[in-house]
């Protein structure tokens, strides 16, 4: 009888969005944002380089609007850093040469 409250909790909330999902207010997905679980999916990667990555600033978390504990971050950032970066193959003589 005591579960009984939680169980509905979770039942509505389970219809309103899809798990995992963000969220916004109205409680719709939202397609600009990702969990940190799904950008470790989409990224191929721990969760533990996730936030290494945003505590050194190549990612920036957000909190959810809904939830605080939640924290999204932007699916644009994960696309930019799945985006091919020039290798600089040049010793540091060579660049200081060329200056």
């Amino acid at each position: 009888m005591l579960f009984l409250p939680c169980l509905t909790y979770l039942y509505t909330m389970g219809s309103r969005a899809t798990p995992g999902r963000a969220t916004d207010q109205e409680g719709t997905v939202s397609d600009d944002y990702v969990t940190m679980r799904e950008a470790q999916e989409i990224l191929g990667v721990s969760n533990f380089t996730v936030w290494q990555m945003v505590k050194t600033g190549r990612l920036t978390a957000y909190r959810s609007g809904t939830d605080r504990r939640k924290k999204l971050v932007r699916r644009a950032d994960l696309t930019a850093l799945q985006q091919p970066q020039p290798i600089d193959d040049a010793p540091d003589d060579t660049k200081k040469a060329a200056a």
